[in-house]
C-alpha cells in the first residue's frame, strides 16, 4: 500500500510538470539487492539544487494553485517507513 502511494504521487507529480501530450516513462532497475525507482517526464527540469528539497514538507510551485507541497513529502515518509530512500 505504501509502494502505491509512493508511484501515485510521483505520478501525479511527473503528469503536473511534464509537455502536455508527452509521456511519463517508470524504469526501474534491480543490482544485487537493490532496486531503483525512476519517473522520467519530458519537460522542465528540476533544478539540481531542488533535488532534495523538492521531498520536504510544504514545498511546492507557487503555479499550482492548491498544491499543497504534501506528496513529494508523503512519499519520502513512506519510503522511509519501508527502509528506501
Amino acid at each position: 500500500m505504501q509502494l502505491e502511494q509512493i508511484l501515485d504521487n510521483l505520478l501525479e507529480n511527473a503528469e503536473r510538470f511534464r509537455v502536455p501530450g508527452s509521456n511519463i516513462e517508470l524504469r526501474l532497475t534491480e543490482s544485487g539487492s537493490l532496486i531503483e525507482l525512476a519517473v522520467f517526464k519530458c519537460g522542465q527540469p528540476i533544478p539540481e539544487t531542488d533535488i532534495e528539497r523538492i521531498f520536504d514538507l510544504g514545498v511546492t510551485d507557487s503555479d499550482a494553485p492548491g498544491n499543497s507541497g504534501l506528496g513529494l513529502f508523503a512519499s519520502r515518509i513512506y519510503a522511509l517507513a519501508m527502509d528506501a530512500t
